[in-house]
């Protein structure tokens, strides 16, 4: 499997909506394809950064069990769509 292949995964599932990197590593743990060998939130960061296709939405906060404060997410979509200002970030 080539080393980023995720990423046209990735492009299909942002059709509707854009998601968050933590969302992004969430629902490719949920594919049996790369439920092993699933990218870090920060892999998919610097990807999404050097692919063209992708653009930076902006930042939300989510909290989580193994932290004790909230902290801020990356969201990203693809360049040809209009996503909404609040989460869920759907397409316009």
């Amino acid at each position: 499997m080539p080393k980023n292949a995720w990423i046209e995964e990735v492009y299909r599932m942002m059709d509707s909506r854009a998601y968050g990197s933590t969302e992004l590593v969430a629902k490719l743990k949920e594919m049996p394809r790369y439920r092993r060998y699933t990218p870090s939130p920060q892999e998919i960061v610097n990807v999404m950064r050097g692919d063209a296709r992708f653009r930076f939405i902006g930042t939300m906060t989510v909290g989580s069990l193994l932290r004790l404060r909230s902290h801020e997410v990356k969201v990203f979509g693809r360049c040809d769509r209009e996503y909404g200002d609040v989460h869920p970030f759907r397409t316009r």
